[in-house]
Formats: structure tokens, sequence, C-alpha cells
């Protein structure tokens, strides 16, 4: 409660210095911590890093996993972070108040599940151990691949497992199958793994967006979006250094990368118009997300989509706003 009545302090606060023109040195000392954890959809993020092209005070803030982002939300350690369309509606209902501001990508086919060679069609993971990371992405993914395979959750034992702890659980033989995304898709894959579902299966489900938090400063959202846009068009424009860097960041193969790449769309500045636009594609695909959502019991209640997007923040065009 104190915490709440400390932001709103601040929020009226910074109205009163706005209002009188005092504002333009406090917003000069902001800084913009975004949470980001390895995902193919994110790369372009890190390459903006990399290069110099985010503002020096847009901060990435790297986490193993999405777990460690929503944590650092909810304890007011971020401003924003990289997340899942369906994380982000599961923290609005939490009482983290997160606005989308980009579409980083959307999976087709990148959130996959393996499987040991045993098992050849959905039916045999009856009795199996499945590795699912407990957040509503993995969730969701359980609930359909066990929905595909005819399976109630009583037939099959699931383990909270995190990607970046799969490959050790894989390699003690502490589970059957995964669900999962890159780079562990690919390393498991190596070790045998069998691709038996993924988010082909489910489209306009999953994707992957850049939530920020109320307060959070205009200047350096903007420029962190600005950022990620130069890195995008990194990839378009010199695609094999940018696989090359990545493969190198993430311990992957050329081939590997490549591959997960093409598991995702990512969408350019005028396909994120179209997603932020008002009724647009994302406030359809969260109305649809939020009604699985709500079917598999991953929300209580039918998600409130005012103020979920917010496409002040995209530049007009290329070139800048």
């Amino acid at each position: 409660m104190q915490s709440v009545q400390r932001r709103h302090f601040i929020t009226s606060l910074a109205l009163l210095l706005s209002a009188s023109g005092l504002l333009t040195g406090c917003a000069a000392a902001q800084r913009l911590r975004v949470g980001i954890h390895p995902w193919i959809g994110y790369e372009p993020l890190y390459l903006a890093e990399y290069f110099g092209w985010l503002d020096d005070s847009v901060e990435l803030i790297k986490n193993t996993n999405a777990s460690g982002s929503l944590i650092g939300l909810r304890q007011g350690a971020l401003d924003a972070a990289a997340l899942t369309l369906d994380e982000v509606l599961s923290a609005r209902e939490q009482g983290v108040p997160l606005k989308i501001v980009m579409v980083f990508n959307h999976s087709v086919g990148a959130d996959v599940v393996l499987a040991r060679d045993d098992v050849q069609h959905l039916t045999q993971l009856r009795g199996k151990r499945i590795a699912a990371e407990k957040t509503a992405v993995g969730a969701l993914m359980l609930a359909r691949l066990l929905k595909a395979a005819g399976l109630g959750k009583h037939e099959v034992t699931i383990l909270d497992i995190p990607p970046d702890s799969q490959l050790r659980a894989w390699q003690e033989g502490q589970i059957d199958a995964a669900i999962t995304y890159e780079p562990t898709a690919s390393r498991l894959a190596q070790l045998g793994g069998v691709r038996v579902f993924d988010s082909r299966a489910i489209p306009d489900t999953i994707m992957d967006v850049l939530a920020v938090m109320p307060g959070s400063s205009a200047q350096l959202v903007k420029a962190a979006v600005q950022g990620y846009l130069k890195g995008l068009e990194h990839i378009r424009l010199s695609r094999q250094d940018a696989v090359h860097r990545i493969a190198a960041w993430r311990n992957l193969s050329v081939s590997d990368v490549s591959r997960s790449l093409s598991g995702i769309h990512l969408p350019d500045l005028h396909a994120n118009h179209a997603y932020l636009a008002e009724n647009g594609d994302l406030l359809r695909a969260a109305r649809q997300l939020g009604s699985t959502m709500l079917e598999a019991g991953l929300l209580k209640r039918s998600p409130v989509l005012d103020g979920l997007v917010d496409n002040r923040f995209l530049p007009i065009n290329g070139n800048g706003y």
C-alpha cells in the first residue's frame, strides 16, 4: 500500500513539475531498466545494446527466464520487460499495471515440445515426466499439448523446470519431455530430443511484447523502441553477421539460429502500427488469448483490456518521431 501511495505521490509531483516547466532536468536523470532473457525474438535488442544503438540511460537487466523479469516488475526493480502476451495478461490480473508499447514477435513454431525418441505419438506421453516452466506460457503450451494428446493432467507428471535448467534435467534422466524454446530446444535436439508439438498448432497465441510500467520515461521508452528497430534492421540487412553473433552469444550453431529465426515472425515498424492500432491485431489476439486462458484456468476472470495497448512510443516512420 505504501508503494502505491508513493507512486501516486511521485506521479502527482511529476505532473506539478511538468506544469511549471521544471520536469526537464529530472527526466534527464531517469533510467529505463528493461528486464530481458535469452529468446530468439529479443535478439534485436541485444544487438542494439552491442552496437551502441540504445540510449545510455536504457539498461538491459538480464535474467535467465521470464520469471526473473516478472519478479523485478512486482518489486519495482524494473521499469519494463520483454514478456509474452499471456504473461502480461496474468501480471495485470495480479495488479501489475503493464501496458504494451511494441510487439517483438509471434511464434510460428519456435515454442516446442521435445520428447525422447520412444514417444512416436502424443498419446505415448501418458505416464511421462514433462518439464514445464511455471509461467503462463508454459501452462498454456501444456494445456494445448494435453488437449491435442487427449490426456488429462493426472495422466502425466508435470515438473516445474524452466528452460535454463532443462538441459541438466534431461541429461540426468529426470524428464521424458520438455516444453521449451531456444536456445534450450536446439541443445535438447542435439541430445536426441524429438519435436512432437509446437506453436504452429496454436497460431496468434504466443506473442512477445515490450511491456512498460506507468511512470516510465516516455523519452527513454521511445529510445528503447528506436534501438530495437535498428537491431531488427541489422538482421534484415546484415543477416549473416547477426546470425553469427547470436550463435556465438548463445553457444549455438549458425544453422540452429537460422532455424530458430524461421520459427518466429518479427513485425517491422509498419506491422507494429497495425498491431497496436485501436482495435488492432494485438487487442484481437489478447481477447482470444484471454478466453483461452480463462478456459484453461490460467486466469480467474476475463482480462480487462482497457489501457493494455499504447502506440505513442512507436516512430511515425523509420526516421524518427
